[in-house]
């Protein structure tokens, strides 16, 4: 890399790069996808670090536009973890997920 480059944070191009891929490989490794072989998961893991790449979910948030996150409001800290409260949620979170 270039002297101004070497500040900068490696992307799934620069992993590409190193590894000998298209980013969108990098992509599919990163992802789990079941699509890319053994070798080449090893290759681009192998560029990954020695790139020092890191997955950055806050980016890929901003561009799928979905955080993967739960908001959780309550009226005070104290009835946060109390029983009652703790086994409704789980009962609600339970029939959220078997529908």
């Amino acid at each position: 890399m270039k002297s101004d480059e070497s500040a900068r944070v490696p992307t799934l191009k620069d992993v590409g790069k190193q590894a000998g891929v298209s980013y969108q490989t990098v992509s599919r490794v990163m992802n789990g996808s079941e699509r890319v072989s053994p070798e080449t998961r090893d290759l681009v893991m192998a560029a990954a670090q020695q790139l020092g790449f890191r997955v950055n979910r806050v980016a890929g948030s901003l561009r799928t536009n979905r955080s993967r996150t739960i908001g959780l409001g309550y009226p005070t800290s104290r009835t946060c973890f109390s029983p009652k409260w703790w086994a409704a949620w789980k009962q609600k979170r339970h029939s959220i997920t078997t529908r």
